[in-house]
């Protein structure tokens, strides 16, 4: 199914306390990070830390998510009379994909029983770079230590 039917996405770290507040700009790609001027051998500025991904998807299938789209393109839309209806693709695609996500809702309740899937969860690692953002992560990781200490005592 294709990414924007997702129904709800959001993540959490499970080793560090790395969350949504981070910059974007400081999470980089192994290609963002090979680039780099300060790219060289024993470089300290890349960080490695785990997070959890949590997403929920649908209950329909791919097949159902085809069907519902072709119907769903063949459909008039926005007109009380045939004259001022016009098609479902020349609407924006914001529009179109909100439709779609409304009719795959509904097929999902009405099919299924239940609109969503049980949450899948994968275990993710993500290369910080320090040069964007050092104080932040080493602030968490502090943050983080002292806490455990707290508990394990």
């Amino acid at each position: 199914m294709p990414p924007h039917l997702s129904s709800r996405c959001s993540c959490y770290v499970s080793k560090h306390n790395f969350d949504k507040s981070t910059s974007a700009t400081s999470i980089v790609s192994d290609e963002v990070c090979t680039a780099c001027d300060f790219n060289r051998p024993g470089k300290t500025c890349l960080r490695k830390l785990e997070w959890v991904w949590r997403g929920e998807t649908f209950m329909a299938k791919k097949s159902d998510y085809y069907h519902i789209k072709k119907q769903i393109e063949s459909d008039f839309v926005d007109g009380a009379n045939v004259r001022l209806s016009k098609p479902f693709l020349d609407l924006p695609k914001a529009e179109q994909q909100s439709r779609l996500k409304d009719r795959l809702k509904k097929y999902c309740q009405k099919a299924y029983k239940r609109v969503l899937d049980k949450p899948v969860t994968e275990l993710r690692e993500a290369g910080i770079c320090m040069r964007e953002n050092p104080f932040y992560v080493d602030t968490v990781r502090r943050h983080y230590g002292y806490w455990m200490a707290v508990f394990l005592i």
